[in-house]
């Protein structure tokens, strides 16, 4: 039954209800399953720097290649074969460490 009161009772009311439910664990474990059970018990500014840096070689691994390639056409007066070859080996190694990083 809606509550007639002010405009928003309402919703502050259904919204207390589900937090008083989330408090006295009505969900049913959903709570924890968001907690992890990480043994990683550094700073969260180290953790953040580390994936910051995690991220950063997943990136360079994706472009260097192609600066090679690029140089490498440069050097051999070619066309744009190594180039689009060291791209696509850099796609696929970027992807592959993508894939690694998540799990």
């Amino acid at each position: 039954m809606p509550y007639a009161g002010q405009p928003g009772q309402a919703s502050k009311q259904w919204l207390g209800n589900h937090l008083w439910s989330a408090e006295t664990g009505h969900l049913g474990g959903f709570e924890n399953s968001l907690v992890s059970d990480s043994k990683d018990d550094r700073s969260a500014p180290v953790k953040a720097y580390a994936r910051a840096s995690e991220v950063i070689v997943v990136a360079g691994s994706m472009v260097i290649p192609g600066l090679l390639g690029l140089g490498l056409d440069k050097l051999l007066a070619t066309q744009a074969v190594f180039t689009i070859v060291g791209f696509g080996l850099g796609l696929i190694l970027g992807i592959w460490r993508l894939v690694n990083l998540s799990s």
